[in-house]
Formats: C-alpha cells, sequence, structure tokens
C-alpha cells in the first residue's frame, strides 16, 4: 500500500485537533485562539470535520465563542449516524441468527466503543466481513430494507464485480461492505476478522468492532494515504479518542503482524510536527527498515497483479463506436480530446487538464448562468452548455459560466431517474460525491473554490449499459443560494 512519504497538518489544525482533544481548559484556550485567526465560515475542511468533536469535549464549558453553531454541528451528526445505526439494527440481528461473523470498523465502531456517539462526522455505515458470506449478507441487506447500489443486473454484467461494488442504501442511510480478503489492507482487515471481537452498545443494539489497537491501526492507514482531504485529520481525531483505552504494546506488535507500522510512524511524525502527542509506540531503526523492506515487495507484487486490473477497468469504461461517432458529428467543444478520453477509458487526469486548458471538454457557453433552474439536456439556458450526445457516452456533462467564482457553490440536481439509478458527480474531472438512488439528500452538491468556469459530469463509475443506465436527459439543475459552509 503506497503510503504518502510526507503528510501535513498546519497551525489551524493544530488549535482545531486540541480543541477536539485537550483537557477542557486547553482545548478552550485553542479554541478561542482559533477563532480569534480567523471567521468561523472560513475554517478549513480540516476543522469543518471536526467541529462536532470540538463541541462533544467543551459542550460543558460556558460562553464559548460561536458555542450555538457547533452545537449544531454536533446534533447534524448525532441525528444521521443514529439514524443509520438504527437503520441497521435489524441487519444486524439477521446476520447474527445466520450466524456471520461480522465487525463494524472506522467511524461507527470507533464512536461505539468510545460511547461518542456524535462527536465524529460519519458518510456511511463500514462492515466488514469474508468472502464466503457475500451471498447470505445481502440476502441480509435486502429484507432488511436495503437497495443495492451501483450493481447492474443486466444480462451482461450481473456477477462480473460481485465483490467491487457491495454498497447499500435505505433513504438517508448508507453502508458499505468490505470483503476482508479482497479489500486493502487485507493483513489489517484479515487480522480484525480472526482476533475476538468486542461487543459494544450503541442505537438500542449489541455491535461487534474490532479491538482499539486495531481500530487505531486502520486509523492510520487512512491517514497515512490521505486520499481525501480531511483523512489526516479524520485518522487524529481517531486516535486522540482511543488513546486512552489502548494498550502501547499490543499496538506496537499489532502493528508489525499486520504490516502498518509504516502508517502508524507516519501518522506520528505529522502529529509530532506540530505539537501534539501521537500514538506512544516508538518504533526501532531495525522494525522501520524491516517495515520499508516489505512494504516494496509487496508494492511490487500488488502493481503486478493490478496491471491486469487496470488494463481491465480501461476495457469496461471504454465507449463503443456509435459514442464516437456522436462525439465526431456532433460534440460541440474539443472533440478529439473528448473521444480520446472515452476511448481511453475516462481517467481523471485528461479530464484535469482538459479544465485546466479549455474550461473543459464543451465550448464556452454564451452568457452567464444566475443560478436559475435549468435542464442542460433539454433546453437553451444562458451561461450554461450541455453534452447533446450525453445518453451515447452516458456522461450527462454540462458547463456554466458563473457571473464570477465562488468560494462554494451549491447545486440541486434532480431527475425522476434518480430515484432508482445511483451517480457520480465530477467537477472539472475531481470527483466530489456520489448520488445515492432515493436518497433526495445526496442530490445537493458542495463544491469548493469554484471559478467563473465549471465543467460537471454526472455519470456511472461500474461497469453498465445503456439499457440498464438511462433517462437523466431531463435532469434539473438549481444554484442554491447561502447554503453555507459544508
Amino acid at each position: 500500500m503506497a503510503y504518502r512519504r510526507t503528510v501535513e497538518l498546519g497551525l489551524e489544525d493544530s488549535h482545531a485537533l486540541l480543541a477536539a482533544t485537550a483537557p477542557p481548559a486547553e482545548a478552550r484556550a485553542n479554541w478561542e485562539a482559533l477563532m480569534a485567526m480567523l471567521p468561523f465560515d472560513e475554517v478549513n475542511p480540516n476543522t469543518q470535520r471536526a467541529m462536532p468533536a470540538i463541541f462533544s469535549n467543551l459542550r460543558d464549558e460556558p460562553g464559548l465563542t460561536e458555542r450555538d453553531r457547533m452545537r449544531g454541528a454536533f446534533k447534524f451528526a448525532w441525528s444521521k449516524n443514529t439514524r443509520m445505526l438504527h437503520d441497521l439494527r435489524p441487519v444486524l440481528e439477521q446476520m447474527r441468527g445466520r450466524g456471520i461473523d461480522y465487525r463494524l470498523i472506522k467511524g461507527a465502531a470507533v464512536q461505539a466503543r468510545c460511547d461518542r456517539v456524535g462527536a465524529r462526522v460519519m458518510g456511511d455505515v463500514d462492515i466488514l466481513i469474508s468472502a464466503r458470506d457475500v451471498t447470505a449478507v445481502e440476502i441480509a441487506f435486502t429484507e432488511g430494507g436495503f437497495r443495492r447500489n451501483g450493481h447492474s443486473y443486466c444480462s451482461g454484467h450481473s456477477d462480473a464485480v460481485h465483490f467491487d461494488s457491495l454498497n447499500f442504501n435505505k433513504s438517508g442511510s448508507h453502508v458499505d461492505v468490505h470483503v476482508a480478503e479482497y479489500k486493502e489492507p487485507t493483513h489489517l482487515l484479515r487480522a480484525m476478522l480472526d482476533t475476538q471481537a468486542t461487543a459494544v452498545a450503541a442505537a438500542g443494539t449489541t455491535i461487534l468492532v474490532p479491538s482499539a489497537e486495531l481500530l487505531a491501526l486502520h486509523a492510520a492507514v487512512h491517514g497515512a494515504l490521505s486520499s481525501g482531504e480531511t483523512d489526516l485529520m479524520q485518522a487524529a481525531l481517531d486516535l486522540a479518542v482511543l488513546r486512552p483505552i489502548i494498550d502501547t504494546r499490543l499496538l506496537r506488535q499489532s502493528a508489525i503482524d499486520t504490516r502498518t507500522l509504516l502508517a502508524l510512524h507516519r501518522l506520528d511524525t505529522a502529529l509530532s510536527r506540530i505539537g501534539i502527542r501521537g500514538s506512544g509506540v516508538t518504533p526501532s531503526t531495525a522494525d522501520l527498515t524491516r517495515a520499508e523492506v516489505a512494504s516494496r515487495v509487496e508494492r511490487t507484487a500488488r502493481l503486478a497483479a493490478e496491471s491486469n486490473s487496470v488494463i481491465r477497468r480501461i476495457r469496461d469504461r471504454q465507449r463503443g463506436e456509435e459514442a464516437l461517432s456522436a462525439v465526431a458529428a456532433r460534440f460541440p467543444g474539443h472533440r478529439h480530446a473528448y473521444g480520446t478520453w472515452l476511448r481511453s477509458g475516462q481517467f481523471a487526469i485528461a479530464e484535469r487538464q482538459a479544465a485546466r486548458r479549455w474550461g473543459g471538454f464543451l465550448s464556452e457557453p454564451e452568457g452567464t448562468w444566475h443560478g436559475d433552474e435549468a435542464r442542460p439536456f433539454l433546453d437553451r439556458s444562458p451561461g450554461m452548455i450541455g453534452s447533446p450526445i450525453a445518453a451515447q457516452a452516458l456522461d450527462w456533462r454540462f458547463r456554466v459560466r458563473l457571473p464570477g467564482p465562488r468560494r462554494w457553490m451549491w447545486l440541486d440536481i434532480n431527475s425522476p431517474a434518480l430515484d432508482r439509478l445511483d451517480a457520480f458527480v465530477f467537477s472539472n474531472g475531481t470527483p466530489i460525491t456520489r448520488i445515492v438512488a432515493g436518497d433526495r439528500d445526496s442530490r445537493r452538491i458542495g463544491i469548493r473554490g469554484v471559478s467563473i468556469h465549471t465543467e460537471i459530469s454526472i455519470r456511472p463509475l461500474w461497469t453498465t449499459c445503456r439499457e440498464c443506465y438511462s433517462g437523466l436527459d431531463d435532469l434539473t439543475i438549481t444554484l442554491v443560494p447561502d447554503a453555507g459552509v459544508a
């Protein structure tokens, strides 16, 4: 697993972390120092991520700056997290009745283990299972009222990605199911399933979670990878709340056994740079050297194994001659670049290059869009242009010209088809979010740091066909005024 060589946190992150985790007097001082640095509305995404934890830590402190807004962030997180755990309860009871071994991991597990439901931002519940139980787990979710997302059931590819697409939703409750044998970091996930679970009470039921040490290592892995903007901050928060119940000697040995010592060391190093205590594990030079060698060996083997996967992914995302002919005949923009992108597997780097060079694949729209409701694939609207070949390319792409740049742009994206279809949303080649079928809350899209020209693409990522994925031409787009900070 390729961890980042350098992962960084800054002064604002230091204040936010200490406000969320330090004893009350020190935490309060850091919060007030942070609010003296910048207005509440200008805090970075890391601080936004920490807001429920900051309120949870300081809730008994009177007269705090912006206390009511912090409290609102906590109440929202508590309500959402509790709802998801309540919706999951009948599924867990079915799994228990069927003898299915599982563990809740990541956010839900950390909150339940530390009795802090609501003190953590959580977009979904993550469950870990074994490959032998995949079919039984899918049945349990279906009978529990959940729908499987992103898995096409047409005759061409119903079983092709059985393990790759185990995501379920029930209205606003989302669950990601991870298969230990197929998901990285496999050594750690297998250890989570193989070692004895801890049973804890949460949201009116009993759930099974891994040990605090393994949860901390999983947080460290995600922090060291830093795939998302706030991953490092969330890893630091999780480590801080787990630290009081962690056995440091067991944590060190578990890190060595599960090959996650480098991840833990890199998280600790990032925290030490801003003067914050890490895990307490001090690996020897020999330990780190062995871990580096093992990491290089694994990385080489994985790259060889993944080469076929990359080829398959390109092949699955390629569009046929009908789509390419439509590009050549009717696409209003940079036809050659767009056709090459469709033909070569739709990789984000080419999409981002087009956005930097031309503002997007589509030509620049005439006029200015002021946010009124528009249907870019059916009507002509000032300041907006939509792809006329969206259905052929399975890429509902539109470009807008705004009156000026915006710190945030919030859009409501709606279509009756989204009651049955999942979709992924990209802005200038960067993935923004996933729209989940039937979940209307997921159709409000927030995009940070928007220039005058923005090109948005709504499309599937999994293997699918036009028969399975259709009906988005009537999409309506509306700019949401004053939606606030995400």
